[in-house]
């Protein structure tokens, strides 16, 4: 594990080469929105080609949006980067929790991760 100022991905992967980014689906999807990339689609697919040349790729978690559990499956990744994200299935982990409800789980602000009370 690596903790960095990088702020893209692709600044990541030139520090990291060969690194795998553990990320949720929220954020894979930011990955493939052109508007991330000052809505230009050849620089959303030169920082892909980069991070891909590099030996990076992303395992990627799904999660419940909408009622519905959403896998990389559901993303419209360009055919030429689908080997970039890899899913991390549902049976190996699940946990329906936003990255702002962990950190405020981490400060004591959110209720705990699952359904059971922390009694002893």
């Amino acid at each position: 594990m690596a903790v960095t100022n990088a702020s893209t991905f692709v600044e990541k992967a030139r520090l990291f080469r060969g690194a795998t980014f553990v990320v949720g689906i929220d954020t894979a999807e930011r990955i493939l929105q052109v508007r991330f990339y000052d809505g230009r689609a050849e620089l959303m697919a030169d920082s892909l080609a980069e991070i891909q040349d590099v030996g990076c790729r992303f395992l990627v978690a799904g999660r419940s949006m909408g009622g519905n559990f959403v896998t990389v499956s559901d993303l419209a990744i360009p055919s030429e980067f689908s080997d970039l994200f890899v899913e991390l299935s549902e049976r190996l982990f699940r946990a329906d929790v936003s990255s702002t409800e962990l950190r405020d789980g981490v400060r004591g602000d959110a209720p705990p991760l699952n359904n059971e009370s922390n009694s002893a």
